[in-house]
């Protein structure tokens, strides 16, 4: 998942600053929004059911965890990321890019959203797959939690009384699992929006609201994982506990003269 933040974070937002800051257009670099644009919808879908994968796992785990092992063993990881790559193919290849707007410095999947009286009803005005990527975003972690809270309100009604809280054993990995799914929910949430309204304003929010989907990964990481803190803070706070050979050296060259 940290692979595909950071090439979309190198393709899409530098790639989008280029055209924004030189005033590119689909007429005068197509080859190069259609590479960017295709790798952006494949990127972001392939981020999407990474993610959603990722949630399975936990949800999984949490149900039963023999389950989980058997589901998610060895041997099986590379069938769960083969899905993603697979799916990154298959909209990269087999639907439309986005085009990047430089009125509105923004993406869409029409070239003549910008150019009201050159119309063309060949092109196609909307990218179907991506668009059910985003509701499938949204709606499945919905439906998983209100399945869970009508689950947990059962048990509550059969019983007729309040159960004893259990523990759940929620680590730095169910925590990142949550907070990334809420994420990428929102921004599809946003994304969603900006289909039915085209306006400027909307479009550059959703640009820095994809972009910080991406980028925030790797804060998290950076926040939540204890030996990340613990090697960066070792990095910036080295103190070696032995004296170098280069030091003892020198002590002896002091000596002698």
């Amino acid at each position: 998942m940290g692979i595909i933040n950071l090439i979309y974070l190198i393709i899409h937002g530098l790639g989008g600053g280029y055209l924004a800051l030189y005033g590119e257009t689909y007429c005068n670099k197509p080859k190069l929004i259609i590479f960017i644009g295709s790798f952006s919808v494949g990127l972001w879908g392939a981020y999407c059911f990474t993610v959603l994968i990722l949630l399975f796992n936990k949800c999984l785990a949490l149900y039963n965890i023999d389950m989980n092992r058997i589901v998610f063993n060895r041997t099986n990881i590379l069938g769960w990321l083969t899905i993603p790559s697979i799916y990154f193919l298959l909209l990269l290849n087999f639907t439309p890019p986005l085009i990047f707007s430089t009125v509105n410095n923004s993406w869409y999947f029409y070239p003549y959203t910008e150019y009201p009286k050159y119309q063309n009803s060949i092109v196609p005005r909307i990218n179907l797959f991506y668009h059910l990527n985003n509701y499938f975003t949204v709606l499945v972690p919905t439906i998983s939690l209100t399945f869970y809270i009508l689950k947990s309100l059962g048990k509550i009604m059969a019983n007729k009384q309040t159960p004893k809280l259990k523990k759940i054993p929620i680590n730095h990995t169910l925590i990142h699992t949550i907070v990334l799914t809420t994420i990428i929910s929102l921004t599809s949430i946003l994304l969603i929006i900006f289909h039915f309204n085209n306006k400027a304003i909307i479009g550059i929010i959703c640009e820095i609201i994809i972009l910080t989907a991406n980028g925030a990964p790797s804060l998290l990481y950076l926040t939540l994982n204890d030996k990340m803190k613990h090697d960066i803070h070792t990095m910036f706070h080295y103190e070696p506990k032995s004296k170098t050979p280069i030091r003892i050296f020198k002590r002896k060259i002091e000596a002698i003269s």
